[in-house]
């Protein structure tokens, strides 16, 4: 490809634009990428949005849920493929105090709890968020617990063989899973305090769980080993499978904007198919005096590629421009129908 070609396709694309075929083609090409990249937009920042509810519902991308302890060797297959982890032990026990007993959903937590979300918690000033769990020696108890047990903030409650300070009123958790022991009362604590309560031991109900954070590709690295998992009996909970409401709510969102997205693409086709008929009527002359002139076939060929090109170049990137912004304008008509924020755009639909 020569300068010459470059300069004389560029040349006569500038000419060209104060003709109507071919603004009527650089305006159909525009907005037929404006509106699937407005789509492509929205439906990327709704996905990973849906996910993101999902991995906090969850309490991580990836739970693993069984009786006993998980053994060390599972712990670094899981950090070796890009896991960060948190460890959480569900029980139902009894706690007291002043003569006063109660069953009670425990659930202790560690530092690195929660991955997503934020904990809503009462500490005496009024609600507050908080993205960790309790610290040693204390613990969160819902309001219905402090009722029933008569707790006040400060107290102190038996829990097993130890006593712990309630020192918050949790409203709601950061993770929202949970199973038939919720229907009891919850506390919340610290797994620094779970072995001296005494209350791991055999008979005990006693449910050990790994909540695990990690990108997409983690998951897809590890699904060999989650299949070996289930069949040891070990439950797995996986944020892309165990959602099912929420994937066909994005599937249904998909067919009904691809829908629309292909309606403006087939009108835009439209407008294309009868400007570029228009584009080459009017180019035949022009072609016919380069061939007299000497240029060959291949020089034509390269000359109004590179014309066709350039035009739809530029009216990609305005029609990309575009769609970045309708689809901020679509989220901002549709934020009131939205249960989450969305992340930011990705890189994903520029593609």
């Amino acid at each position: 490809m020569s300068d010459v070609n470059w300069r004389l396709a560029m040349r006569s694309l500038k000419r060209d634009l104060r003709a109507a075929d071919v603004r009527a083609l650089f305006i159909a090409l525009v907005l037929a990428v404006a509106a699937s990249t407005m789509i492509a937009f929205f439906l990327d920042r709704l996905e990973r949005g849906l996910e993101r509810q999902a991995g906090q519902m969850l309490g991580g991308d990836l739970v693993l849920e069984q009786r006993d302890p998980f053994s060390e060797e599972l712990r670094e297959r899981l950090e070796s493929a890009g896991f960060v982890l948190s460890d959480q032990i569900d029980l139902v026990s009894m706690i007291s105090r002043d003569g006063r007993f109660q069953p009670a959903s425990l659930k202790a937590v560690d530092e690195v709890y929660p991955h997503y979300g934020v904990s809503y918690v009462d500490f005496g000033n009024g609600t507050e968020q908080i993205a960790s769990g309790p610290p040693p020696g204390e613990a969160w108890a819902d309001p219905r617990l402090m009722e029933l047990v008569e707790i006040e903030l400060g107290d102190r409650v038996q829990v097993g063989q130890t006593e712990l300070t309630v020192s918050g009123i949790i409203e709601r958790e950061a993770d929202q899973s949970g199973g038939f022991g919720n229907f009891n009362p919850r506390l919340m604590m610290n797994t620094a305090d779970v072995e001296a309560t005494g209350l791991v031991q055999e008979g005990s109900r006693i449910e050990f769980e790994i909540l695990a954070a990690g990108a997409p590709a983690a998951l897809d690295q590890v699904q060999g080993l989650l299949a070996e998992l289930r069949r040891d009996g070990v439950e797995v909970r996986d944020v892309r499978v165990d959602r099912p409401q929420l994937g066909n709510a994005l599937q249904r969102a998909e067919s009904y904007l691809g829908l629309a997205g292909l309606a403006a693409v087939l009108l835009a086709g439209v407008a294309v198919a009868m400007s570029t008929r228009r584009y080459v009527e009017r180019h035949l002359d022009t072609a016919a005096l380069l061939r007299c002139f000497g240029a060959s076939q291949r020089q034509l060929v390269t000359i109004f590629t590179l014309q066709l090109l350039g035009l739809a170049l530029v009216a990609a990137v305005i029609g990309a421009l575009l769609g970045l912004l309708g689809q901020a304008v679509l989220i901002w008509l549709l934020v009131s129908f939205l249960p989450m924020t969305l992340p930011p755009p990705g890189l994903m639909p520029w593609g």
